[in-house]
């Protein structure tokens, strides 16, 4: 199993997640944002949401799923499930960040804007609850039998990570 998202090139605009099965089909496809907040990019020194510092965009690249977390803190900002991701490539943003000392980075839900959009998050990949409620138990599962899982992240299908 792994996972991806391909995100819109304009950020502000939602992407696509995947659950992907050991045999390359795609079980779960549903939308994700992969976009900073704005503000609390700018007060931490990020006004351009640069996807490699402190605050920005989700960061493109591949990455290793290390653990699930049921009913993280708080609430409203992951819902009732996360993925801590490790960037795990070589050259891309996701390796750019964590060498420059970003961490925080995961998957997860939360609270919906009032019209039922995603929300923005400080660097995350947000999910709605079912895309949460169907993934992190297949992860958990996976990672408790001792197996790796990936999850790639990239801007349109031409720059997705293959894993």
């Amino acid at each position: 199993m792994r996972l991806r998202s391909i995100l819109h090139t304009n950020r502000l605009q939602p992407g696509v997640f995947e659950v992907i099965d050991d045999g390359g089909m795609v079980v779960l496809s549903a939308r994700c944002l992969g976009h900073a907040d704005r503000a609390e990019a700018a007060t931490h020194g990020n006004p351009s949401d640069d996807p490699t510092k402190s605050h920005g965009d989700h960061p493109i690249g591949l990455y290793d799923c290390t653990r699930v977390v049921q009913n993280p803190v708080p609430a409203h900002s992951y819902g009732d499930w996360l993925i801590d991701l490790n960037p795990c490539g070589a050259t891309d943003d996701a390796a750019r960040a964590k060498a420059d000392g970003r961490t925080g980075l995961a998957i997860h839900e939360g609270d919906l804007n009032g019209d039922g959009s995603l929300r923005p998050t400080y660097g995350c990949l947000r999910v709605d609850k079912a895309t949460m409620d169907f993934t992190a138990p297949l992860v958990r599962a996976k990672l408790n039998a001792g197996e790796r899982v990936f999850y790639a992240c990239g801007v349109e299908a031409t720059d997705v990570v293959s894993t």
